[in-house]
Formats: C-alpha cells, sequence, structure tokens
C-alpha cells in the first residue's frame, strides 16, 4: 500500500513540474461548467506565528481532501486515490514551491488552493444546501484555503489573505500558546471584519504542550473572551486499551486521539497518514481518566452556549427533565447554536491536535463546514462611489447584485503566463473574453482566461461565480487593491457612477529597511528598472526610489519590512526576472549651511581695456543664517 501511495506522490510531482498535462487545462469539461451553490463555498485563511505548524496542517488538508485530483467545481469521485501529503523537511510540499521556501523551511508567500472538497460524514445532513438553478446541491462544501506566512517580513501576505476570506482558523503552538505574530495577524483579521474564527492548538504531541494554557494565553492576550473548547487530547494513559499502536511512539505518553465533546467519542487516526477514523464511545469504566473531564467539560460547553444563545435555551426548557435536559440534548442542537454564535463573533470553537502526527485534521475539516460562514453569510461588502469628490457616497455591493464586482488582491508575476491576477468575485460573474473597468487605474482590461488555483497549478474554468476566488490572465494594468467592475450593467446607480466604484483597499504598511539597486552594467539599467517595477507590483510592501532631479540621491533605493525581505527579493529578481543587480548600503545625501553670519569681498582687477577703458570688478558677499 505504501509503495502504492509513493508511486501516486510521484505521479504528482511529476505533474506538479510540468511532465504532464491533464485535459483540465486544455477543454472545459461538462462539471467545469456548472456552478457551485453559495452556501457550499468556504473561503479560509490559515494564519500563525511562524513555526506553529500552519503548512504542515495544509498539506494534511490537502491529502485528506484529494487535492492532488485538481476536480475544479466538481467533488473528486470517492475512489480517488490518496498521494503522501507534502513534508516541508523534505521539500514536498504543495503551498511552498518556491525554491526559497522550501531551501529555508518557511513561508514566504501566500498559496492559495481550492476549491478542494470535504464531506462532513458525520454531519453532512444537518446544514441542508438547496438547489439554485444550475448549482450543485451537495453535502461537500468546496474549500478555497490560503496558506499564508508566519514572519513578520511578509505580512502584507496576510493582509491581503485576510481582505478576501470569509473565515480563518488561527493555528497555536500547543507548548507557546499565542505568540507576537499571533496577536498581529489576529489584528489584521479584525480590520477586515473577519468575525469567524477556530482556534486549532497544534504540536500537542510535544512535550510542555497544553491546551488549559493555550486557551489561557487567547484570553490574556486580548484574541477573545469565549475560546470554547468543543475537544480534548487523548492520551494513552487516558484511554487504557483503546490507545491502539504506540509500538513507534517516541514518548511514553504519547498522543493517540481527541476526544468529541459533542458526541463524546474518543478519535483514533489510522492509515498510512491518518485516513481513517476509529470512533470509540466514551464509557466511564474503560477511559475513567479522562471521562469525567469529558463530562464536565462538555455542561460548561452547553451552558456557556445556552447563556448565549436564546433558541437553544428555549429548546433546553422545553425539555421535561432540566438537570438532565443537557445530556438529552441532540447533538445537532448544539451544533447550529455554536455555529450562530461563531458566525457572530461570540464565541471562538477550539480543536486539538497534531497536524505532523496526523491527529485532529478531519475533526478541523468538519468544523470549516459546520462553523465557519458561506459568502452568503456575509454581509454586504461596503464600497464609495466617486470617492474623492463631493459626489462620493458609500453603497453596498451585495452577492445576489447582477452587475459583476471583483477586487484584486494579489498579482503573481510567471514567466510564460506573465502577471496573474487573484480575484475574489464580490457579484455577478467573470466570463472568459470579458471586457472590465479598473475603476483604480481607469483603465479598460480583458480577460484573456480565468483559473482556479492549485498552489502553482491551475485550472481552466469558463466563469467564476460571485463569492469564489479565482484567478485572471491578461490584465496588464491591474495591481493588488483594485477594483474591477463589468461596466455595461450598473447595481442601483447609473451607469457611469457604478463606474466609479472602489471597494476598500489592501493596508501596505510602510517600509522599514533600504537598500540601494545598481545594474552591473549600463545596458542593463532599463532591465532592471523594469524588474524593479514588476517586483513592486506583485509585492506592494517593496517601494522602489529612483534617483532623479529632485531626490536626495542619486541611488535606485528598494525599501523592504526588512533584511530577509529583501534578501528574498533579490532571490526573486534573479530567479523570475533573471537579473542580476548588486545590492548595497544606502548613500545618504546631507545638505550643509552656514551655522553663523559672515562678510566676505573679493576685488578682480581684469588685465584689459573695453572700449579704451581699464575696468575693475568686485563682489560683495553676505550670508546670513535662517531667521536673520
Amino acid at each position: 500500500m505504501l509503495a502504492g501511495v509513493r508511486a501516486r506522490s510521484c505521479a504528482w510531482r511529476a505533474f506538479r513540474t510540468g511532465c504532464l498535462a491533464p485535459s483540465s487545462l486544455r477543454h472545459w469539461p461538462a462539471c467545469q461548467r456548472r456552478s457551485i451553490a453559495t452556501e457550499c463555498i468556504r473561503n479560509i485563511g490559515i494564519i500563525a506565528h511562524i513555526d506553529a505548524g500552519k503548512t504542515t496542517l495544509t498539506e494534511r488538508i490537502l491529502h485528506l481532501t484529494r487535492a492532488q485530483t485538481l476536480s475544479g467545481l466538481e467533488p473528486p469521485k470517492p475512489q480517488a486515490s490518496y498521494t503522501a501529503p507534502g513534508d516541508v523537511d523534505t521539500g514536498s510540499t504543495v503551498t511552498d514551491f518556491l525554491e526559497e521556501e522550501r531551501e529555508r523551511g518557511i513561508t514566504i508567500q501566500s498559496a492559495a488552493v481550492g476549491p478542494v472538497w470535504w464531506t462532513n460524514a458525520r454531519h453532512d445532513t444537518q446544514l441542508p444546501v438547496q438547489r439554485h438553478g444550475n448549482s450543485m446541491a451537495t453535502s461537500s462544501v468546496a474549500i478555497t484555503l490560503v496558506d499564508t506566512p508566519g514572519h513578520v517580513d511578509f505580512g502584507i501576505e496576510v493582509e491581503r489573505t485576510v481582505r478576501v476570506v470569509d473565515g480563518a482558523v488561527v493555528v497555536l503552538d500547543g507548548v507557546e500558546g499565542v505568540e507576537p505574530q499571533s496577536e498581529n495577524v489576529w489584528r489584521q483579521t479584525k480590520r477586515y471584519g473577519v468575525h469567524a474564527h477556530l482556534f486549532f492548538v497544534n504540536k500537542l504531541d510535544r512535550e510542555g504542550s497544553s491546551v488549559g494554557r493555550s486557551i489561557r494565553s487567547i484570553i490574556d492576550k486580548g484574541l477573545h473572551a469565549r475560546p470554547v473548547l468543543i475537544q480534548l487530547p487523548a492520551y494513552a494513559s487516558d484511554v487504557g486499551d483503546d490507545r491502539g499502536d504506540i509500538s513507534r511512539a517516541k514518548s511514553e505518553n504519547p498522543l493517540v486521539g481527541v476526544i468529541d465533546l459533542l458526541s463524546m467519542e474518543l478519535l483514533r487516526f489510522e492509515g498510512v497518514a491518518g485516513e481513517q477514523i476509529v470512533r470509540i464511545p466514551l464509557d466511564a469504566a474503560k477511559h475513567a481518566p479522562v471521562f469525567a473531564e469529558a463530562i464536565s467539560a462538555r455542561s460548561a460547553l452547553v451552558e456557556l452556549i445556552s447563556s448565549l444563545d436564546v433558541q437553544l435555551l428555549d429548546r433546553i426548557l422545553e425539555l421535561d427533565d432540566t438537570e438532565t435536559a443537557i445530556e438529552r440534548l441532540p447533538v445537532s442542537e448544539i451544533i447550529h447554536a455554536l455555529r450562530r454564535l461563531t458566525l457572530q463573533g461570540e464565541v471562538c470553537p477550539v480543536l486539538c491536535g497534531s497536524a505532523a502526527a496526523n491527529i485532529g485534521v478531519q475533526p478541523l475539516l468538519d468544523a470549516v463546514h459546520m462553523y465557519l460562514p458561506s459568502p452568503s453569510d456575509r454581509p454586504p461588502v461596503d464600497g464609495i462611489i466617486a470617492p474623492g469628490t463631493p459626489h462620493a457616497q458609500p453603497v453596498h455591493v451585495d452577492l445576489n447584485d447582477r452587475s459583476t464586482t471583483a477586487l484584486a488582491f494579489k498579482v503573481v508575476w510567471d514567466k510564460r503566463k506573465g502577471p496573474i491576477t487573484f480575484v475574489r468575485v464580490y457579484s455577478g460573474t467573470l466570463q472568459s473574453s470579458m471586457t472590465l473597468l479598473n475603476t483604480t487605474a481607469h483603465r479598460k482590461e480583458r480577460i484573456s482566461r480565468l483559473l482556479l488555483p492549485y498552489a502553482d497549478q491551475y485550472v481552466d474554468v469558463p466563469s467564476l461565480q460571485a463569492g469564489m476566488i479565482g484567478v485572471v490572465l491578461g490584465l496588464k494594468d491591474t495591481r493588488t487593491g483594485d477594483t474591477l467592475v463589468d461596466a455595461r450593467h450598473g447595481a442601483g446607480a447609473s451607469k457611469g457612477a457604478w463606474n466609479t466604484l472602489r471597494l476598500r483597499r489592501v493596508h501596505v504598511p510602510p517600509p522599514v529597511f533600504s537598500v540601494s539597486v545598481e545594474a552591473r552594467t549600463k545596458a542593463e539599467e532599463g532591465v532592471v528598472a523594469d524588474a524593479l517595477r514588476m517586483l513592486a507590483r506583485t509585492d506592494p510592501s517593496l517601494h522602489v526610489s529612483e534617483g532623479g532631479s529632485g531626490a536626495s540621491s542619486a541611488q535606485t533605493v528598494l525599501s523592504g519590512m526588512g533584511e530577509l525581505h529583501l534578501d528574498i527579493a533579490k532571490h526573486r529578481l534573479e530567479n523570475e526576472f533573471n537579473v542580476y543587480p548588486h545590492l548595497g548600503h544606502v548613500r545618504v545625501g546631507y545638505r550643509e549651511t552656514i551655522a553663523q553670519d559672515s562678510h566676505a569681498e573679493a576685488t578682480h582687477l581684469f588685465d584689459q581695456d573695453m572700449n579704451g577703458r581699464r575696468v575693475s570688478v568686485g563682489l560683495r558677499i553676505r550670508v546670513r543664517t535662517d531667521g536673520c
């Protein structure tokens, strides 16, 4: 079985390196001409401090959702095979595909993957989906996930991710709890109105990890006042004979699974990479060390939810015996109440596990399905008509508006395709060959192709519907934060006014570190300047200032968020644009002045006559300090 997985993994790597060309990149199958019910869409960001395990978690999610099938707008077939999950240490990750990312073992740029499909086998009938026209009514959810960097130098990648997602998964290191960058990314989500979060306490298989301490850090650091624990970690000593095979464990009391506080079950994860879930009902006799703790935690969970959700409280009061109501309350009632509160931002569900040990990933996917919002659960997007003029007025762009509105949140340079623009569609539908108006740059753009992103690979589609994240080719002048509209329609405003619509842009932090950039030869100066302009277009947190008559320095200066950021920019210039400039120190231009008054006289006698006269010229100079 393992050999088969390795073979399939090799085939996946062959496709990713361009050796294989699936037909989905050449034609539009019938499934790609369909749309997805909006209620089935989940756009999520995975955010955390550096080294909390975001990329490892993302790779396990892609493994379990069979993302290697590049299924696009249709769920993969049940018989679709698994591939071995990517690994950060071996450089085989799907989302960290840049050479620099694999060499350094860190995430440098955000990577979007999706939609990937997940079916909640346990609760698939509890969130009904209605069929809308040609959309698919399915119990599966289409998840577009964006893995983000954890290093502070690449904060712009988090900014433009949280600008377009509907919910976020915040990954915490079970040993460290909330760390400084965890606080930063949390504030970034709040800046853009992302209220629905899930916490995933990772690395609980490490010595010194603690769920309780991690939850306390969430409250103490001000991230959220009501994190609600819906799982407990299960260690070998807690579950007796149900601990499974621990012969390969590296510790005396290894993490063997998680305890679901809603269903009161022990969940173990078996298979090559935890694909199979073993569900064991908790028993007071067999699981005595953890049973009482689970009962207490479940009661606290339900009491907190019922104190905040009137519908659940009414349901409890309707039961005959209120003392046993918590035990007899249907799980579906608790799930629906927890979803309502999560969407409102009143509570944040907390899940447990270890992505590296393949523990707890499927319940996290179930929680994304059940608790995080779809685009239809989000309020209309705010915009401004005719900004910067006396006629400026705020407007709301609704998901059901027929006029097409999209926001470009990222631009990537590709040697073969040119600029690749990532967009979030907020209303209407983007169609291939459609002409758009960039209301920020006041230019018309024509779409050549529409794609769905799978890290560094793409699937062609004929259209992108409202609520989806996708990729557009053919946009020549569009930059991060630009608004794109179809000028042929107006939504609640005249056509001329709608052509001035601006959606909220992505916040770009000011640079803090600078280097000079010099071409090695005079002939390369133009090529280097063009590469720098494209680099700044793809990464708005990079600033390029070219020396000129009005500049304090004649140097070309590249500014960014830190030394690592600029080092990566240098490697990108070399690898993506094939230019090799010299980066050095910035020369500071000083302006001097005289500190006190002074007088000087000079007389020069010319040794010549002009018109028969001896000519002498004298000059008297007085220099005064400022304010004299």
